[in-house]
């Protein structure tokens, strides 16, 4: 299924199989963009030789309820959104619930609204496969996503360990009921 959406000079484009080394790539980099100052290299090197691997990734494409997008501008892949719904989902496996699982942006291209729109994006696609919240998991110590988050009407309401090679980090649980 081909779906894409442009936002000015933007374009979202659901990933099938010919992506899978741009999302590789680029979850890498945004990975490490996102966190290494706060890491060590190898806690890093072991979270991104497991989840951003070609057979990792293929996997999670060929799965019926985990949705990859990726923006462009030019041609270039600046940020992705992976969401899972059903069995897909890391935690609640909810038939009521959408996951955001993965939202990157490059560094380069932060602040420019792509973020908000891959979380309406997300939100309607919530609404089309009759979820009734969003829910995400966001790194304690990432001050940053935790407010973006709020600004857009997440809550808090759990936690969960998010393993990082040999650390285990605490995530905090948030979700957006939606309407519609």
């Amino acid at each position: 299924m081909s779906w894409s959406f442009s936002l000015s000079e933007f374009q979202i484009i659901r990933c099938d199989e010919s992506k899978i080394d741009e999302i590789e790539q680029i979850g890498k980099i945004t990975f490490l963009e996102s966190f290494s100052k706060d890491n060590t290299a190898g806690n890093m090197n072991d979270y991104i030789k497991k989840a951003f691997n070609r057979k990792q990734i293929s996997s999670e494409l060929k799965n019926k309820d985990s949705h990859f997008y990726m923006v462009y501008k030019d041609k270039e892949a600046m940020a992705y959104l992976k969401l899972n719904s059903g069995d897909a989902q890391t935690e609640m496996q909810d038939p009521k619930a959408m996951e955001i699982e993965r939202l990157y942006v490059l560094q380069s291209h932060k602040k420019q609204g792509i973020g908000r729109q891959l979380i309406e994006l997300a939100k309607e696609k919530a609404i089309e496969l009759h979820a009734s919240f969003l829910w995400l998991g966001v790194w304690e110590k990432n001050d940053n996503a935790i407010a973006f988050y709020k600004k857009l009407g997440f809550n808090e309401f759990a936690t969960h360990v998010f393993q990082l090679g040999d650390d285990a980090q605490t995530d905090i649980l948030m979700r957006c009921d939606l309407s519609g």
